[in-house]
């Protein structure tokens, strides 16, 4: 009877480079299994999690560049910020406000559009310009409790390019009360060329409860 070859010969010789293994015992998985070659595959973490932080009563959440292990740099293509859950204390509007110079957050030489639309209890929509706002300004303002909350995200591309000004494209939606709840979509972004190196969570003035979530994306 002929001899099994063992699995690293196999692996090497390529007699089951292009095999499916359906299923296999945990029993037969003994000994020690040979290093695989994984620069074929694709799609693998391709949006790779940099920080979560959630805040509560506090007066913003912030991901700087360089600051608690945030990363906002050319190490990824595009930067993806997904706010889990926002409320506010005293119902003010949610805002997304990006840092040009590396140490503070600020609304100078922002720009943005909305396509919006919201419930008072009929529907009304409408599309207007965001101006001097950030990145992001809702529409409505904030409910103050957990059960009315907004949630949604802001994906920012070219924010380590100099050459280029950064554009970040966001989704939200959520309720300020049962009687008033909205969407939006947003394009939001720096009037010139230069550096963005984070994003900043807050409401117009009062402090937030928030979980938010900073992740980057490769597209190679």
């Amino acid at each position: 009877m002929t001899r099994a070859r063992d699995l690293s010969k196999l692996m090497n010789d390529g007699a089951i480079s292009s095999a499916q293994i359906a299923a296999m015992a945990s029993s037969k998985l003994t000994g020690a299994m040979p290093a695989l070659d994984g620069s074929a595959l694709t799609g693998v973490n391709n949006m790779v999690h940099i920080k979560t932080q959630t805040g509560s009563n506090v007066s913003s959440i912030d991901f700087l560049h360089g600051s608690n292990d945030v990363v906002f740099d050319n190490t990824y293509n595009i930067y993806e910020l997904i706010v889990h859950y926002f409320y506010t204390a005293s119902g003010h509007e949610l805002r997304i406000n990006p840092s040009s110079d590396g140490s503070g957050f600020t609304t100078t030489n922002t720009m943005g559009y909305v396509v919006a639309g919201y419930a008072n209890p009929g529907a009304n929509s409408w599309n207007t310009t965001l101006g001097s706002n950030g990145f992001f300004r809702s529409t409505v303002s904030g409910g103050d409790t957990a059960a009315e909350g907004m949630a949604g995200s802001t994906r920012v591309y070219s924010p380590y390019d100099s050459d280029k000004n950064t554009v970040a494209m966001s989704v939200y939606g959520g309720m300020q009360s049962t009687s008033v709840y909205y969407a939006n979509v947003v394009y939001g972004g720096m009037t010139g060329a230069g550096r963005t190196h984070g994003l900043q969570v807050k409401s117009e003035v009062s402090n937030i409860y928030a979980k938010v979530s900073l992740y980057g994306i490769k597209d190679s």
